[in-house]
């Protein structure tokens, strides 16, 4: 039955036809206004790095690390990132968040956050030109540096190595 039936039929108030039509089209924005979204997170990247090959013996709970865009970003150009170190010692998974974090053009640095006296630090570049280009799911290198074990402020272990792109599911 349309609208302007319903709106002449003796059991439909005009309160609920209204009330009918105003509940359809904001529906219909929020659908619109989920897949835009949708489309404009396309335009940010979002990666977990995970180690190529097998790190050396004092490296080897480095797993990856994770690449996250801020939503507060406005366009691609000045994104910003998050994201957080993995680990895992033993049978025990433990993120460190970054305590700083810069990507500017090609380069990529951080430090983590220390826990229990243990940090990581990173400085690297991204082997393609452009971060989107980059950060996409991929078995090839995308980034490669030094990575840096620190125990209470001391350096442990210093290794080169190489990152591949895995995105995340949701």
């Amino acid at each position: 039955m349309s609208a302007s039936k319903a709106a002449n039929h003796p059991r439909f108030s005009n309160t609920f036809v209204l009330s009918a039509a105003l509940l359809m089209t904001l529906s219909t924005l929020a659908v619109r206004s989920d897949a835009q979204q949708k489309a404009a997170d396309d335009d940010y990247a979002e990666c977990i790095l995970t180690v190529k090959g097998r790190p050396p013996v004092g490296l080897r709970e480095f797993r990856d690390f994770e690449i996250l865009p801020l939503p507060d970003s406005s366009t691609p150009s000045n994104q910003q990132y998050d994201g957080r170190v993995e680990t895992i010692m033993g049978a025990k998974v433990v993120w460190y968040d970054y305590s700083k974090l810069v990507i500017k053009g090609r380069q990529i640095n951080f430090t983590t956050v220390a826990i229990r006296g243990l940090s990581y630090q990173f400085a690297g570049n991204f082997t393609r030109d452009k971060i989107t280009a980059a950060l996409q799911d991929t078995s090839e290198v995308v980034v490669e540096g030094l990575v840096i074990k620190f125990s209470n402020n001391r350096k442990v272990i210093e290794a080169k190595l190489q990152f591949t792109c895995k995105t995340p599911v949701d």
